[in-house]
């Protein structure tokens, strides 16, 4: 198997679904921000592959709060 890290800022119920994970050895989960370049930094570190799965869904949020919307889903995938 390969080495997985997750980069997440474990909001809601992420944190509980993350945790399951924990028990693998090969799992590491860093908490952090996607528009945060040292998090990001972090989370790559010694990495050969990355999937950038990061980002807000919903419409409601993106309604509710456009700017954080475009900040994470636009600005922190130039990262």
């Amino acid at each position: 198997g390969h080495d997985v890290t997750v980069l997440d800022r474990f909001s809601g119920e992420k944190e509980k679904l993350l945790t399951a994970w924990t028990k693998f050895p090969k799992f590491t989960a860093v908490r952090g921000d996607i528009c945060d370049v040292n998090a990001v930094e972090q989370a790559c570190k010694n990495r050969e592959w990355v999937f950038h799965f990061a980002g807000l869904s919903g419409i409601q949020q993106s309604i509710e709060n456009p700017i954080s919307s475009v900040t994470q889903n636009c600005v922190g995938t130039t990262v």
